[in-house]
């Protein structure tokens, strides 16, 4: 049989592939994310670890208490493809921070506010006390800018060791961050027929460099955390693309279908919230 009628094959019954057992479409019961909070596995997707970049110092103190206690727990797992992709992104949230600084710096260096001697308002009072008051208020803006410089050396001098970085040190261990089992080829062979038969999740991110195998590594890696442990999963992301969730006028509204039941099968009878 030529590779084109098998191709041609896949594609007209490519539902059947992704429902396998059409049986369980209707009987099987999916547990809402208040059903399995309590005893589920937590698996972060990269874009959530680059939120508390975002949060204040406050915040982010709670997001480690949080984050802490899961890994304590055992109910946190990181895939190794969201550890690489932290490591490729991490300087871009203290690069957009330096840029900002530096913005507002070059803003105070614009401004000019001067008034000329005025001998007719010599022995004025006011225009004495708003000659002095020009003063004090440049040396309030050349003070503004040695702090804004500071500032700017203090970010510079972090070498990977940023709060985040810092914060994510000092809790993930190496035993929470999974490699993938599949094999390279395994992965882009599955990858090109997502991408063929539209089968969330990656094809969305068919004209990127990689043609969007991030996604489909992180989603392989959560189906193998969730096979292993036998356990149901809550997977964190702030990813909003269509192959993840149903959209309207651009609103994710719930997850796709086809992940729920890729899940179920592949765990045999497990759930995942996302």
């Amino acid at each position: 049989m030529s590779d084109k009628i098998i191709s041609d094959i896949s594609k007209s019954f490519h539902l059947d592939e992704v429902f396998k057992d059409a049986s369980q479409i209707f009987t099987f019961k999916h547990a809402n994310t208040e059903e399995i909070i309590k005893d589920c596995i937590f698996v972060f997707d990269t874009n959530v670890l680059l939120v508390p970049y975002q949060t204040k110092h406050k915040s982010l103190e709670e997001i480690g208490s949080i984050l802490k206690k899961l890994v304590e727990e055992d109910r946190l797992y990181i895939p190794a493809r969201v550890a690489r992709e932290f490591a490729s992104n991490r300087a871009e949230p203290s690069k957009r921070l330096f840029k900002t600084l530096n913005q507002y710096k070059e803003s105070l260096n614009k401004v000019n506010i001067k008034i000329p001697d005025q001998p007719m308002l010599e022995n004025n009072e006011d225009f004495r006390q708003l000659q002095s008051n020009l003063h004090k208020l440049k040396e309030s803006i050349e003070a503004v800018k040695k702090s804004y410089e500071r500032v700017e050396k203090n970010i510079l001098s972090w070498n990977w060791n940023d709060p985040v970085s810092t914060l994510y040190a000092q809790i993930f261990r190496e035993n929470i961050i999974i490699e993938v089992e599949k094999s390279k080829d395994e992965l882009l062979k599955d990858l090109h027929r997502r991408i063929a038969l539209k089968i969330p999740p990656g094809y969305k991110d068919a004209n990127k460099g990689d043609e969007g195998i991030g996604d489909l590594v992180i989603w392989q890696t959560v189906l193998e955390i969730g096979k292993k442990f036998s356990r149901h999963i809550i997977l964190v992301t702030n990813d909003k693309k269509s192959d993840w969730f149903y959209t309207e006028n651009n609103q994710p509204l719930y997850p796709r279908f086809e992940l729920y039941e890729e899940y179920r099968t592949y765990t045999q009878g497990k759930t995942i919230n996302i």
